[in-house]
C-alpha cells in the first residue's frame, strides 16, 4: 500500500509520498511540484475543464467561463452544500472541492508511478465549524476522493512529512 501526504493550500496544493526514508514531492503540473487551487470551467463547449496554472491562463486569455480559486476556503464552512452557477448549470461546491482533489491524486498517482492509497491529509487549524477535534470535516471532504485511509494532522503537525509514519 503507498501512502502520501497532501498538503490542499489555499493558493497551492501539492503532494508527497515517502522514498528511501526521505519525502519527495511530485510533479502535478508542468514539471512543478504545486498545482495552483484553481479550477477553469469553460462557458461554451465543449466545457471542458482544466486546473492550476492552465486554469487560471484560460480566464486570463479571456475564454468565456468561470474561475474558481482558494477552494480550501469553502471547508467548514456551511456554504460548502450549496450551489454555485457555472455557464448554465448550478454545480455544488462541494462538487468542486472533491473534482480538484480527485484530478490532484490522479496526477500525483501518475507521477509517483503508484497507486496512492492512504493520504495524512493537512487541515486548519481551526475550522469555521464546531467540531472541537476537527476530524469530521476533512474526513467528509475527503470521503468522495478513492484513498482508502484518511489520517488528518494539524498543518503545523506537517502532512507532507506525516506520510513517513502510515
Amino acid at each position: 500500500m503507498s501512502a502520501c501526504g497532501l498538503d490542499f493550500g489555499t493558493s497551492n496544493s501539492g503532494v508527497s509520498r515517502p522514498v528511501d526514508g526521505s519525502v519527495r514531492l511530485l510533479e502535478l503540473e508542468d514539471g512543478l511540484t504545486s498545482l495552483p487551487s484553481a479550477v477553469f470551467f469553460a462557458a461554451e463547449a465543449p466545457h471542458e475543464i482544466t486546473f492550476g496554472r492552465a486554469g487560471t491562463r484560460e480566464y486570463l486569455d479571456g475564454t468565456p467561463g468561470r474561475l474558481m480559486r482558494s477552494l480550501k476556503s469553502l471547508l467548514g464552512n456551511s456554504l460548502i452544500y450549496e450551489t454555485t452557477a457555472i455557464g448554465d448549470r448550478d454545480v455544488r461546491f462541494v462538487d468542486v472541492v472533491t473534482l480538484y482533489l480527485r484530478t490532484l491524486r490522479l496526477r500525483a498517482c501518475e507521477n509517483a508511478e503508484a497507486s496512492l492509497e492512504s493520504v495524512v491529509m493537512g487541515r486548519p487549524v481551526r475550522f469555521v465549524d464546531d467540531d472541537p477535534n476537527g476530524t469530521a470535516r476533512p474526513r467528509r471532504r475527503s470521503r468522495p476522493v478513492p484513498f482508502g485511509g484518511l489520517s488528518p494532522r494539524r498543518i503545523p503537525a506537517r502532512a507532507d512529512r506525516g506520510c513517513l509514519r502510515l
